[in-house]
C-alpha cells in the first residue's frame, strides 16, 4: 500500500524520468528517500549513516563493505 506522500514522490519522479510510476526503479527511490531519514535516526551516527546510504544509492551494493564480506572465504569452512 502506497502511502500519499510516495504516490506523490513517484509521480513526480516517473514524470522526471520518463518511467512510469509503477516502474521498480520509482518504486524503489520513492520508498528509499522516505525510509531513509528514519533509518539514519536509528543509528548511533546520524549523519553518518545517511553519507552511508546515499552512498549505496549512488555507487551500488558492490561498493560497500557487506558486498566485499561476501568475497572473504567464510570462517567455518
Amino acid at each position: 500500500m502506497w502511502s500519499r506522500h510516495e504516490k506523490t514522490l513517484a509521480a513526480t519522479l516517473a514524470d522526471a524520468t520518463g518511467l512510469t510510476v509503477d516502474a521498480p526503479a520509482v518504486t524503489a527511490l520513492a520508498r528509499f528517500t522516505l525510509e531513509a531519514p528514519s533509518i539514519a535516526r536509528a543509528s548511533e551516527d546520524p549523519a553518518r549513516a545517511m553519507h552511508d546510504l546515499f552512498a549505496l544509492l549512488e555507487h551500488g551494493w558492490g561498493t560497500t563493505p557487506l558486498a566485499r564480506q561476501e568475497d572473504r572465504p567464510s570462517q567455518d569452512g
